[in-house]
């Protein structure tokens, strides 16, 4: 969510903007870098859900199968660390649309509000060429 949203009134607390918040998230989360440093088990528990890991530490480059198994199980634990809004969050590779340097997934997860909760999927796509990242909501048939 922006800050400025809040600050100059506009945030209503509806479904609305809480969902456009974790959309705005969760795009921040994949385009962020996290820090790459030698990992100390002293530090390794307060680290790992701190600040300091924001961001993706891997960068996709080479797109096989173990790759991306890594890839989108770093992003489903991005989202479950600094986005406790969005739960039940599942990340798959969208098989039917495999180009050849365009990486097709599907984050699916639950937002709540005081209505109840609802099924938010975002429908993505990751161009490891140009590093060219696309986030947007869709329908629950997507796949």
């Amino acid at each position: 969510m922006s800050i400025l949203i809040k600050l100059k009134g506009e945030w209503d607390g509806g479904i609305d903007c809480k969902r456009d918040s974790v959309i705005e998230n969760v795009v921040s989360l994949m385009s962020s870098r996290s820090p790459v440093w030698q990992d100390r088990n002293d530090l390794t528990d307060r680290i790992d859900a701190s600040v300091a890991r924001y961001g993706m530490k891997r960068v996709l480059s080479a797109p096989g199968k173990a790759n991306i198994e890594t890839f989108l199980e770093e992003i489903r634990q991005l989202i479950i660390t600094f986005e406790p809004r969005y739960r039940h969050v599942s990340v798959v590779q969208d098989e039917k649309q495999q180009h050849s340097n365009v990486l097709h997934f599907r984050i699916e997860g639950m937002i709540g509000s005081d209505d109840g909760e609802e099924t938010m999927v975002l429908e993505s796509s990751l161009d490891l060429t140009t590093s060219y990242l696309n986030i947007r909501k869709t329908n629950l048939d997507f796949f």
